[in-house]
């Protein structure tokens, strides 16, 4: 019984390659992100805060949407 060896090799240069975009696009969210100086809480208001909160919980319920109907098509 033979038993084949696996390339190993050419197999994570060909993931590369065929997820380069999505590496491309990660990266740049990335220096966007860590370019962006931190935000200094101790300075917020209560007020200012909660309406960050609502703000995010009513935003959710879009991005959950939009992810659902990506995974569709």
């Amino acid at each position: 019984m033979q038993i084949a060896a696996v390339e190993t090799e050419g197999t994570l240069r060909l993931a590369l390659r065929r997820h380069f975009l999505l590496l491309v696009i990660v990266a740049l969210y990335a220096t966007v992100i860590w370019s962006m100086p931190a935000p200094d809480f101790r300075n917020a208001s209560m007020t200012s805060l909660w309406i960050l909160v609502q703000n995010f919980a009513l935003i959710l319920p879009q991005i959950v949407v939009a992810i659902l109907i990506w995974r569709l098509f």
